[in-house]
């Protein structure tokens, strides 16, 4: 029976689910699912927060708590990426919620690859012929060599996983 401690560092709101976009990517990763509770297999849940934590206690004691998990994951995840129009971004996800997903496991590994001192904003993209849309997921950030670095991101972990966007999302380098 093995017991895992984790120790929020300053930059993480420890509890909450604010990060610093300067933070480490390593905190930035335990931030966006802050109630992550060790099980004594020594992993982390990273899709229970504290909130669906508290619904299911008060369900078990009959209480009438509800809590909509879509707005609760919404709502972290606006606190990960910078999102230009909030409303619509969030209808969008609320329409292919498997995108959701794809966005949280994405944000570490952007922040691995790019470095302190980048940044993310979603966009969403109509296309003027067939007034599709799509979410971008817009990286920002100062290296030099970022175009090699949104290849590696590509190469390393996008590809293994954009047919699970069926489309409807994509990443690219943006500008400040």
């Amino acid at each position: 029976l093995g017991v895992v401690f984790v120790v929020a560092e300053p930059c993480v709101d420890g509890g909450g689910s604010d990060v610093n976009p300067k933070s480490k990517a390593g905190q930035a990763a335990l931030a966006f699912h802050p109630g992550g509770q060790a099980r004594s297999m020594g992993q982390l849940n990273p899709f229970r927060r504290p909130a669906q934590d508290e619904a299911a206690r008060e369900q078990r004691k009959g209480g009438p708590l509800q809590v909509d998990r879509l707005t609760v994951t919404l709502d972290t995840l606006m606190n990960l990426y910078s999102v230009r129009d909030p409303v619509t971004v969030q209808r969008f996800l609320s329409l292919h919620r498997p995108l959701l997903e794809l966005l949280f496991a994405a944000f570490p590994r952007i922040h691995a690859i790019f470095g302190g001192g980048v940044e993310t904003e979603l966009r969403l993209v109509e296309d003027p012929d067939d007034e599709s849309e799509t979410l971008v997921a817009y990286v920002v950030s100062e290296r030099a060599d970022a175009y090699e670095a949104l290849r590696e991101f590509d190469e390393n972990w996008w590809l293994d996983h954009i047919m699970l966007a069926e489309g409807f999302m994509n990443f690219t380098l943006g500008t400040e």
